[in-house]
């Protein structure tokens, strides 16, 4: 009984402290749930990367996508230095963005990277933000009116600097604080419950006043948590340089609030309908900056996070078609990180990845032996134990383990040694094998035995007998995929997208099939690709620079860019190349699918015609089909 009531008591006061920290209690019963649906999302993200370290580009925003996934990523505990993380990093230093939404969100990024390495970069964009305000005091595109999403993200980036010690003229915030009032709508007044001190005079009344996309226009969830989320930002950024306006920004912080309440949903972008989980991660910086848990009575983060679980689809993406769907995916996690927030949020362990570990096995109760592993780098391997038939056999002295091999295809990755004085109780033989190449892996069990027959030596004999007898056995193979390697391939990558001279006007590509698309091989865009017909039984490609040109490298990257297409296309495991009028030869393509086989021309050769063919490959999903996503040439 008293166990029954200290249970109950101890539950009692953890409910107490959660109320009085003003954390709904279903929150931290979502907590499983939120950190399986953070980690698939991580997960998903990480596998749609492309192999040039991007996901794609979002209209012409270059490197804006990127900088928003990578920030994702690193919020939700990826360390910077994950090859997903670096890979993106190496692009992003390539980018000379011109537009706000990228400079802001590669702002994000470097500083959720948290690495001094890019100080002097963010300085650089900073100085990009000062320079595009507009007299205004607000932000555009450049060729479109001023709009207060742009100046939401760049007052994103504008506080990320002021946060890293950079310095930002209390007259920007002051010009930014005048301009995001004058997107407000005039305030309306409604029965509502009190939320403000300074309703308490008005008898129960509330005033709502939401944001619209420019001035004069209709107000929408999304823009009223950008104008709101402006203002508390500018508070912060003039401290208390603000003076009498504090009181005029309060009031029109808690209006903008009170609209969010009055017109609260989570399923949809009030007022607007699309854009909603661009509005959630809105909502959700809304709720971090100005450290409210409830929205007129709404809980904010619980009611979004249980839609958030619901819409998440298998493959651990948010709903959403073409650029859209790590787009949303990026403002699902933010949300559900609580990213905005300086502290860590009520969900994650430790601020660590929360990605779920690679699991594998082989074995089953009909093999002699089952082994397990996880992880990447290092892959942890373990035996999870030996089959009946094998146990039957040693029943009557035990399994007695001299010595444990693991191995990859005939390489020894780790080696234990054993107890055979005693028998086997479930030990597991632990082993982490931590320089396995990126790629597939057949890993196995290779368990020396003392013989089933071979009696235990007797307690009273002092000198060593003859060598028992003993017996191998091996487990299945177990398929391990390894892909959180940094290959030397991936550092090679943005340097061919700076020097890449295929990409150019004049530069023509047709195919023994699927001509419409050869183009595509040598457009300098990962996103893109030339396949073959799957009954083409010579395929191949030829590329017209148009002119000749000084090359002494030639770069070539398979069709299927990104984790989830490998096996999808046939591998190609052997080209034949020519040049021009030159004889043909042959070119052993690197066994990594993603991987860019580099051909050094030994000297700079004058290039005009590239002619490739593709002589042997292995079978994919989509038998017949083969293909590149980009063919370069350097100097």
């Amino acid at each position: 009984m008293r166990t029954v009531l200290a249970h109950v008591s101890a539950m009692f006061i953890a409910v107490a402290a959660q109320a009085q920290q003003g954390i709904h209690p279903d929150e931290l019963k979502l907590k499983p749930d939120i950190d399986q649906a953070i980690a698939q999302g991580v997960e998903a993200l990480i596998n749609s990367q492309f192999r040039d370290g991007t996901w794609g580009q979002y209209g012409n925003f270059r490197g804006g996508k990127t900088a928003l996934c990578t920030y994702a990523l690193l919020k939700c505990g990826v360390d910077a230095a994950h090859p997903a993380v670096r890979r993106a990093m190496l692009m992003l230093d390539e980018v000379q963005p011109t537009h706000t939404y990228t400079v802001a969100c590669m702002m994000l990024a470097y500083a959720a990277a948290g690495q001094t390495v890019h100080r002097e970069r963010m300085e650089d964009l900073t100085d990009l933000l000062l320079d595009w305000q507009k007299s205004s005091g607000d932000f555009a595109y450049p060729d479109r009116a001023r709009d207060l999403s742009n100046t939401q993200y760049a007052a994103l980036g504008l506080w990320t600097a002021q946060k890293y010690k950079i310095k930002v003229p209390v007259k920007v915030w002051r010009q930014l604080l005048r301009a995001t009032m004058g997107y407000q709508q005039k305030a309306e007044r409604i029965d509502g419950p009190v939320t403000g001190t300074h309703t308490v005079k008005n008898g129960g009344k509330i005033d709502i006043a939401g944001f619209g996309y420019r001035r004069g226009q209709k107000p929408t969830g999304s823009m009223t948590t950008a104008g709101v989320s402006i203002l508390q930002i500018c508070k912060i950024g003039l401290g208390t340089s603000i003076g009498a306006q504090r009181k005029k920004v309060d009031r029109a912080i808690d209006a903008g609030l009170n609209w969010l309440g009055h017109h609260f949903a989570v399923d949809k972008n009030p007022g607007k309908g699309g854009w909603a989980y661009y509005y959630l991660y809105g909502l959700e910086r809304v709720g971090s900056l100005t450290r409210v848990e409830q929205i007129v009575g709404h809980w904010w983060y619980v009611e979004g996070a249980r839609h958030l679980l619901k819409q998440q689809n298998k493959a651990g993406f948010w709903p959403g078609g073409g650029q859209q769907r790590e787009v949303r995916t990026s403002f699902a996690l933010l949300f559900l990180r609580r990213a905005t927030s300086g502290k860590a949020s009520t969900t994650g362990v430790g601020g660590k990845s929360m990605a779920p570990p690679h699991l594998y096995a082989a074995g089953a109760d009909k093999d002699n032996v089952a082994i397990s592993a996880t992880g990447q780098q290092p892959l942890a391997i373990w035996v999870t134990g030996f089959g009946e038939k094998l146990r039957k056999r040693h029943e009557q002295y035990g399994l007695r383990v001299v010595q444990v091999e693991y191995l990859d295809g005939d390489d020894i990755v780790g080696q234990l040694a054993g107890d055979p004085s005693k028998a086997w109780r479930f030990d597991a033989f632990l082993q982490r094998a931590p320089a396995l190449a990126r790629g597939d892996h057949k890993i196995r069990a290779r368990i020396e035995l003392i013989a089933h027959d071979v009696p235990p030596p007797k307690p009273s004999a002092n000198e060593p007998g003859a060598t028992p007898a003993t017996e191998t056995v091996l487990s299945p193979e177990m398929n391990v995929r390894i892909r959180d390697v940094f290959a030397p391939w991936m550092k090679e990558v943005a340097r061919i997208q700076r020097v890449n001279l295929v990409v150019f006007k004049k530069t023509e590509a047709t195919a023994s099939s699927a001509g419409k698309t050869a183009r595509n091989a040598c457009d300098g865009k990962e996103g893109t690709q030339w396949v073959c017909a799957p009954n083409d039984a010579d395929p191949s490609l030829e590329i017209d620079l148009g002119r000749s040109v000084g090359a002494s490298h030639l770069m070539i990257s398979q069709a299927g860019s990104r984790a989830t297409d490998i096996g999808l296309f046939d591998c190609i495991t052997t080209i034949e190349v020519r040049i021009n009028r030159g004889k043909p030869f042959r070119v052993e393509l690197d066994p990594d699918h993603l991987a860019i086989t580099i051909v050094p021309f030994g000297k700079v050769r004058k290039v005009r015609v590239l002619r490739i063919r593709i002589v042997e490959r292995l079978p994919g999903r989509r038998k017949g089909q083969a293909g590149f996503t980009e063919i370069a040439l350097s100097k």
